[in-house]
């Protein structure tokens, strides 16, 4: 006659406790954490696109001392960014066409510098200059562009205050230069700017 091995208790554990061990496995079976699916990682575009809705830190003129060093942001630059970009701006093949880029002198597609500016600029504004005080720049002193930005770089700002100096006919304002640096994922400076921005003073201050 065929045993059912299921309801057959191994040896040594007497049959009367079959009842309470299925209990104390089921017991067990309860107290076991479920395993829920992971969400997915928003992409990074998707993180930029929140950081962006947080405005800069509400500062002054005054907080721009000549020394103060800040860092911030985090862009990755991808290869259709570079493309569409240098269609529209800056049609140079090495900028446009990943074949013919291998050939020239950088041996792959790099960013028009233009579009490194414009990602440098975006992280000023989403992180460093104030929405409260900031009255526009009148300029910059110099760009230079140190190394080339490649498809896939994660890119941010390394700002250094040089000079603070108030407006003399308005004093309710003053500019401020500041040496920019944006560097790679490998701490690498790709591109400086020394700029300047004129910004409001405390009020009453």
């Amino acid at each position: 006659e065929r045993e059912d091995f299921a309801e057959v208790p191994p040896k040594g554990f007497p049959r009367e406790q079959d009842g309470h061990a299925r209990h104390l496995a089921h017991d067990a079976a309860a107290r076991k954490p479920r395993l829920h699916p992971r969400r997915p990682r928003p992409s990074l575009r998707q993180q930029l696109e929140r950081t962006a809705t947080m405005p800069a830190p509400q500062r002054w003129f005054e907080d721009f001392t000549p020394g103060l060093v800040t860092e911030f942001g985090d862009y990755r630059i991808t290869e259709q960014e570079i493309v569409a970009f240098a269609r529209q701006y800056d049609p140079q093949p090495f900028h446009t066409d990943p074949d013919a880029a291998k050939g020239s002198n950088f041996g792959g597609l790099i960013a028009s510098g233009w579009n490194t500016m414009g990602a440098m600029m975006r992280m000023l504004v989403d992180h460093y200059v104030p929405a409260n005080a900031s009255m526009g720049s009148p300029g910059v002193d110099e760009i230079r562009w140190l190394q080339p930005v490649r498809p896939g770089d994660r890119l941010r700002m390394r700002v250094t205050v040089q000079e603070q100096t108030r407006s003399r006919s308005k004093p309710d304002r003053g500019v401020v230069r500041s040496l920019n640096e944006m560097l790679n994922q490998r701490g690498e400076v790709v591109m400086t700017m020394r700029g300047m921005v004129l910004l409001r003073a405390k009020p009453n201050g």
